[in-house]
C-alpha cells in the first residue's frame, strides 16, 4: 500500500511539474504579456514546481529514521511558508501591489511559525520515527492560507469587475475548485492533489489573463473593436448601441498634443465606465469613437434607460468641464435593436443620430 501511494504520489508531482515547466516555455515564448505581469506568471509557475518537489522529497523521507529530524521539519516548514506565497505571485500579476503589502506581515509571521515549529512542533512536528504528524496549532497555517485565499478571491472579483465582468464567473470558479482542493487536503492528509489542482488553476487564471489582453484596449482599459465585433455578432435580443464621439479630438491633438490627446481618451473613458458599466458592456471601436451595447435585463425598458443614461453622462462631463475647460465635449448617438437582422441598420442609425448631434453644436 505504502508503495502504490507513493507511485501514485510521484505520478501526480510529475503532471505538476511538467504542466509548469511547459506554462513556462509557453510564458517564455509568448509576446501577449508583458512587464510585472509576465514575471508574476514566472514567479507562480517556479512556486508550484519548487513547492511540489518540496513535498514529494517529504513524503519520500517520511518514516525514514536515519534523515535527521530537523531536515525533514525544515523542509516541512519551507512547504508551509512558500505555500500561501503563491496568492502573492496571482496578486502581483493583476497589479493588487498594496494588497501585497497588506498580506506580508502575515506571511512573514507565518515563516516564523514554522521556523520556529519545525524545533518546537506546534503546527506540525517529526517523531523519533521521522514520521510527520499534524500539531496542536495546525489551524493557524489553515488560517494563514484561507486568508490568503480569500484576500485573492475578493482582488480577483474586483478585477474582473475592472474589466466588466469578461469571464469573471470563470475566475471565480477557478478559485472555488481551488478551495475545494485545499479544504480536501486539510480534512484527509492522505488527499495530495492540492498542487495538481493549484497548478490547474494557475494555468486557468493564465489564459483568464491572455484572453482579457486580447480583448481589452491598452490605452483606455475598455473592450476593444475585436470583442466589440464578436458581441455584435452574438447579439439574439432587444437592445440598444450607444455610440459616442469626442468633439474636436484633432484640434485637441494639435493644439495640446497627442500626450494630452491620450489624457483626454482615458479621461473620457472612466467617465463612460462610470455611467455606463452597470448596463452595458463598454468598447472603444475607433480613435476617438466609443460604443456601449446594452445588457439583456434592460431589453423591456430600453428608451428610459438611454435617457437616464445620457442625463447621466452629460451632468458628469459638464462637472468635469468646469475643473478643465479644455476637456472637450462628447456627441452621443443611438438606436434601438430588435434581434441580429436590425443591427446593421442601427448601426448605421445610431452614427447619424451622433451627427446630428455634433453638427447642432457647430451650429450653436
Amino acid at each position: 500500500m505504502i508503495v502504490y501511494d507513493m507511485l501514485y504520489y510521484s505520478v501526480i508531482v510529475c503532471i505538476t511539474i511538467a504542466l509548469m515547466m511547459m506554462m513556462v516555455i509557453q510564458l517564455k515564448s509568448s509576446n501577449i504579456i508583458e512587464g510585472y505581469p509576465r514575471t508574476a506568471f514566472y514567479l507562480g509557475f517556479t512556486l508550484i514546481i519548487v513547492i511540489s518537489a518540496c513535498e514529494w522529497l517529504t513524503m519520500v523521507i517520511d518514516g525514514m529514521p536515519f534523515i535527521p529530524i530537523t531536515l525533514h521539519a525544515l523542509l516541512v516548514s519551507m512547504l508551509f511558508t512558500l505555500s500561501p506565497v503563491i496568492v502573492v505571485a496571482w496578486l502581483f500579476a493583476i497589479g493588487k501591489f498594496d494588497r501585497i503589502k497588506q498580506l506580508m506581515p502575515l506571511l512573514i509571521v507565518n515563516c516564523i511559525l514554522e521556523i520556529l515549529s519545525a524545533f518546537y512542533g506546534f503546527i506540525f512536528y517529526i517523531d523519533e520515527a521521522g514520521c510527520y504528524y499534524r500539531g496542536d496549532f495546525y489551524w493557524l497555517y489553515i488560517i494563514v492560507y484561507g486568508v490568503s485565499i480569500l484576500i485573492m478571491f475578493r482582488e480577483a472579483y474586483h478585477f474582473s469587475k475592472k474589466y466588466q465582468n469578461r469571464g469573471g464567473f470563470a475566475l471565480l470558479a477557478c478559485f472555488f475548485f481551488l478551495t475545494l482542493g485545499i479544504t480536501a487536503t486539510v480534512v484527509n492528509v492522505g488527499i495530495r492533489s492540492t498542487y495538481l489542482i493549484i497548478a490547474i488553476c494557475s494555468v486557468m487564471f493564465y489564459m483568464y489573463y491572455v484572453e482579457l489582453v486580447i480583448q481589452t484596449d491598452p490605452l483606455t482599459s475598455l473592450l476593444n473593436r475585436r470583442s466589440y465585433k464578436k458581441h455584435l455578432a452574438d447579439i439574439d435580443y432587444p437592445t440598444a448601441i450607444i455610440i459616442l464621439d469626442i468633439d474636436n479630438f484633432k484640434n485637441i491633438n494639435d493644439t495640446y498634443g497627442h500626450a494630452y490627446g491620450d489624457v483626454v481618451l482615458k479621461k473620457v473613458s472612466h467617465l463612460i465606465v462610470k455611467v455606463f458599466q452597470g448596463y452595458g458592456y463598454c468598447y472603444r471601436i475607433g480613435g476617438d469613437e466609443f460604443c456601449i451595447i446594452l445588457k439583456p435585463t434592460y431589453k423591456d425598458k430600453l428608451t428610459p434607460t438611454v435617457r437616464f443614461l445620457y442625463q447621466r453622462f452629460d451632468k458628469l462631463l459638464n462637472k468635469a468641464r468646469l475643473t478643465e475647460p479644455q476637456l472637450p465635449t462628447v456627441s452621443i448617438g443611438h438606436e434601438l435593436v430588435k434581434d441580429q437582422a436590425s443591427i446593421t441598420n442601427a448601426l448605421q442609425q445610431a452614427d447619424e443620430k451622433m451627427y446630428e448631434t455634433k453638427r447642432s453644436k457647430k451650429g450653436e
